[in-house]
């Protein structure tokens, strides 16, 4: 592989000090709370606009609270359930991301 195509998939914010995603696998982190960490870490690295990121945060860390209070609520939760969540996130911020870089 070429240098260009490893900074491509691994740009500075990714690799300065310790990595990420290995920080949340070594704590049993992943998804929501997962992406939370992502982005409080990288908020003011990643974007030229520093708010983005930390509104993503909130915006997870205000899922993960209201799939806790359902779960707390009828204690009957799914994976599906979580992962649709975590899916439909997912695809808003791609939607968000290719309207803004289409403008």
């Amino acid at each position: 592989m070429t240098d260009d195509y490893n900074d491509s998939i691994n740009p500075s914010h990714y690799t300065k000090g310790m990595d990420v995603q290995e920080f949340c696998y070594s704590h049993n982190r992943n998804g929501l709370a997962a992406n939370i960490i992502k982005y409080v870490v990288r908020y003011d690295v990643k974007n030229l606009d520093p708010l983005e990121d930390l509104y993503k945060a909130k915006q997870c860390i205000e899922k993960l609270i209201a799939l806790m209070l359902k779960d707390k609520q009828s204690n009957n939760i799914t994976i599906e359930q979580v992962q649709k969540v975590i899916n439909d996130q997912d695809k808003e911020n791609m939607d968000k991301y290719f309207t803004k870089t289409s403008e």
